[in-house]
C-alpha cells in the first residue's frame, strides 16, 4: 500500500471587514507596539492576550542627556589618566614624576566626583522606577 503524501499544514485565511477608524485604532496601538503588522497585532491579543506597548517618556529626555554627558567626561578623564600615566613612566626626574602623580590624583578625584553625581542620577531613577 502506498502511503498518501501530506500536504504540509498552511495558515488559514480570515478576511473581515473595519471602518476607517477601527483601522486606524489598530494601526495606533500596532505602532505602539512591538508587532510589526497588524496581523501579528491581532494574532497576538487574540491568543496570547497580551500585548506589550512601547511608550516614551519625554521627562526622562533631561536624564538621558546628563547620563551621556556624565560618561563622556568619564571617558576624558580616563583619556587625561592614561597621558599622565605615560609621562609618569617615562619621566627620569623624580619632580616629573611628583608631578604626574598629583596631575593622576587630581584626575581621580574628578572621576569620584562624577561618579558621585553619577550614582545620585540612579538613585533618583531607581526610586522613580522601582516603588517600595
Amino acid at each position: 500500500m502506498k502511503k498518501e503524501k501530506q500536504k504540509p499544514e498552511t495558515g488559514r485565511r480570515i478576511t473581515f471587514r473595519l471602518s476607517f477608524t477601527e483601522w486606524q485604532n489598530l494601526d495606533t496601538l500596532r505602532r505602539k507596539s512591538n508587532c510589526r503588522t497588524v496581523s501579528s497585532l491581532i494574532r497576538k491579543s487574540l491568543f496570547d492576550g497580551k500585548i506589550k506597548l512601547i511608550t516614551y517618556d519625554q521627562s526622562l529626555d533631561k536624564v538621558m542627556e546628563e547620563l551621556s554627558a556624565i560618561r563622556e567626561e568619564i571617558r576624558c578623564i580616563g583619556v587625561n589618566i592614561n597621558q599622565a600615566t605615560r609621562k609618569l613612566h617615562q619621566s627620569s626626574s623624580a619632580e616629573g614624576r611628583l608631578y604626574s602623580v598629583m596631575e593622576i590624583t587630581r584626575l581621580y578625584q574628578q572621576t569620584e566626583q562624577k561618579v558621585t553625581a553619577l550614582f545620585a542620577i540612579v538613585s533618583n531613577l531607581s526610586r522613580r522606577w522601582l516603588p517600595e
